[in-house]
């Protein structure tokens, strides 16, 4: 796969690897004696272990906890490739905002490849120059990140960069199709939930309300449109809670360039 000798490390690895027996501080500094013990706590200090939360027990620590001493140690190691493979899962929220943040920098700062699993948008969005997508063993394709997101390309990549309103679109003629067509192959269109606006005057139908679900600074609008089969899922319209319409809108339009086009 390399053409040339690659030493690389898994943060999976890392983590099964720690011994719960030691202090935080001693399972990273027993690894790299080379250093004193300001450079290993201040190594421990990006992933946010400050003060005597180096001198706590590993066994006693959380999984969000592990990861991040095994970030720790998998930073320090002069490798030509990194693995991390789901590094956020057992974090909280905030914590996983902050150490996402702290994580990026370092990884600019590291000089070689890094190779990153995740099942998440924003992750894949924050931490990567260029994105590759899988699906049941098959490489889909690979962009650069904004590419990617501005354009899937496929009904996979759709649902992994967050669309929420995927259709099935087909050839209905020579030059006719039930969306506008650019490849005979054309399987799906999909639209992102923001999309949609009261004032849009292209792709504009009328639209009855079904529900809404809350959220902390958006609320999630869902409609149907007029004559769409009652048993098929709601469309999802995603707005701003001070942008929100006093009265639910009669009809609701897009603009064509926020389209997306989906393909197998």
């Amino acid at each position: 796969l390399f053409p040339y000798t690659t030493l690389f490390r898994s943060y999976d690895q890392h983590q099964a690897g720690l011994h719960d027996g030691k202090t935080v501080l001693d399972e990273v500094w027993d690894d790299f004696s080379r250093l004193d013990q300001t450079e290993v706590r201040g190594a421990l200090g990006m992933f946010l272990f400050s003060g005597d939360d180096v001198l706590m027990p590993v066994g006693t620590l959380s999984g969000g906890e592990k990861g991040r001493v095994a970030l720790t140690k998998l930073m320090l190691h002069q490798d030509n490739l990194l693995l991390l493979d789901e590094p956020f899962s057992a974090l909280d929220a905030h914590l996983r905002d902050s150490l996402k943040v702290e994580l990026r920098d370092m990884l600019l700062d590291f000089g070689h490849e890094v190779l990153m699993v995740t099942h998440s948008r924003e992750e894949a969005y924050n931490m990567s120059t260029r994105v590759a997508v899988m699906d049941h063993g098959r490489l889909l394709g690979m962009k650069d990140t904004k590419a990617l997101f501005a354009d899937p390309g496929s009904v996979p990549a759709a649902i992994l960069t967050g669309c929420k309103n995927i259709a099935e679109a087909k050839k209905t003629g020579e030059h006719e199709g039930e969306v506008p067509l650019f490849r005979s192959d054309l399987c799906a269109v999909g639209i992102r939930a923001h999309y949609f606006h009261p004032a849009a005057k292209q792709n504009r139908f009328p639209v009855r309300y079904v529900e809404e679900m809350e959220e902390p600074f958006e609320t999630i609008l869902q409609f149907r449109y007029t004559g769409q089969n009652p048993e098929s899922p709601a469309v999802w319209w995603r707005i701003s809670k001070d942008k929100r319409p006093q009265m639910f809108p009669e009809e609701l339009g897009i603009a064509p360039a926020n389209i997306l086009l989906l393909y197998p």
